[in-house]
């Protein structure tokens, strides 16, 4: 984060995060939603970890629902981070749920079940409700082959969804739980549950939520040996896919559509199905490549970065010690030397401080002796810009203008010195 607004507080904070989520049900488009979360996690530097958390959890949502995957797993994973730090559990729950969907986007199944797994517990101890989670957490399972762990997950789910009186879970809960069957070929069993799934989404308008359905008693119904049968929920399933834009479903759809053709003996239309599934099958592969590599780039450049401001902190910290202690030495040979008597002073000596600062006077002799500016900020471990208003503030005291008129006036009283 840089820039912190001093004049933003917590307060305020939440209630622009408040007023982003109104806008975003208003209907108010990703990019504007998106352009304000950044500039609110820009300011938020100096406000409580909690309130940043909540900042970079919606700026991560945002990022996810914008396609920009990769950046959404980075805002959560630094939200976590700040969650951690303010102790505050209800919020590390919810972003490590939000990061495990994230992570299951770009096919990291391993990682976003280790992110279910600790929401899940998180939730358990808390007493929060952790249906979706216990959903996701079995889709992930069904992803990396383990069918019998991720069927008492889902079955556990769809149980609690119903209690709850959550119909959207508990639809989706069945669908799944339905394609758990199939896996487990149990299909007699995956086909009802399907029709089950099927019944009660139709009393419910959502798009999504149907091409879900009709594609789980598709697939039910093909791994039953029914291709025939499994077409029209497919095709109905591609239709949905295709009118609500989900580009996942409608890649494989055309893939199980063209299984479906080829079983009945249709080829010229197995072949067509093929050829859509191929093509958009590259382009989810090449979107995906992209957004996990630029994940791993910039989770790289963020450890190079850490590192280096490491090794950074450390050079400074050995450069500090040695000119404490060169300074140390300095002002011990300056004890030693004898000291002058009021009657040795000279005309130089009178005005041998010219009202100058310690710093001012070293940057005189230096100029005495010839320096440059970029010369002196070598010698006094300093920029060259800091030196440029000090070398101005110098000549200014002693009343001159340029350097050479400093050396005629000074340089004698550093030769004696």
């Amino acid at each position: 984060m840089s820039k912190p607004n001093e004049d933003l507080t917590d307060a305020l904070a939440m209630q622009q995060l408040d007023r982003l989520t109104e806008d975003e049900a208003r209907g108010l488009g990703l990019p504007a939603l998106l352009n304000r979360a950044r500039k609110l996690e820009q300011q938020a530097g100096a406000l409580g970890a909690e309130v940043r958390g909540r900042i970079l959890n919606r700026l991560g949502n945002l990022n996810n629902k914008s396609g920009f995957v990769a950046d959404a797993i980075l805002s959560y994973t630094a939200a976590l981070r700040e969650a951690r730090a303010a102790d505050a559990a209800h919020l590390e729950a919810q972003i490590l749920s939000n990061l495990g969907n994230a992570q299951t986007l770009l096919q990291l199944h391993e990682e976003a079940r280790a992110s279910y797994q600790r929401s899940i517990e998180i939730r358990r101890a808390k007493q929060l409700d952790n249906t979706a989670v216990l959903l996701n957490l079995g889709l992930v399972l069904v992803d990396l082959g383990d069918a019998p762990s991720a069927r008492e997950l889902i079955a556990q789910a769809a149980s609690q969804a119903k209690v709850l009186g959550n119909d959207y879970l508990h639809v989706l809960a069945l669908a799944n739980l339905a394609e758990c069957l199939g896996l487990l070929n149990r299909h007699d069993a995956a086909i009802k549950q399907a029709h089950a799934a099927q019944a009660l989404a139709g009393r419910m308008a959502s798009t999504e939520l149907a091409c879900i359905v009709e594609y789980m008693l598709g697939v039910a119904l093909l791994r039953a040996g029914e291709p025939q049968e499994a077409r029209v929920p497919l095709e109905r399933a591609l239709q949905l896919a295709e009118q609500s834009g989900l580009h996942p479903q409608r890649a494989q759809l055309h893939k199980l559509l063209s299984e479906c053709h080829e079983a009945c003996g249709d080829l010229r239309a197995a072949l067509a199905h093929a050829r859509q599934f191929f093509e958009q099958e590259q382009t989810l592969f090449r979107g995906q490549a992209e957004q996990r590599a630029r994940l791993a780039a910039q989770q790289m450049l963020h450890s190079e970065l850490a590192d280096a401001l490491a090794q950074e902190r450390e050079r400074n910290a050995a450069l500090r010690s040695r000119n404490r202690r060169l300074l140390s030495e300095v002002h011990a040979l300056q004890s030693r030397l004898p000291m002058k008597s009021p009657t040795d002073a000279g005309p130089a000596d009178e005005r041998a401080d010219w009202g100058l600062a310690p710093r001012q006077m070293d940057i005189l002799r230096l100029i005495c002796s010839g320096l440059t500016n970029k010369e002196i900020a070598a010698r006094l471990e300093t920029s060259p810009h800091t030196v440029r208003h000090q070398v101005s503030a110098v000549l200014k005291k002693l009343g001159v203008s340029t350097r050479s008129a400093a050396q005629a006036q000074a340089g004698k009283y550093f030769q004696s010195g």
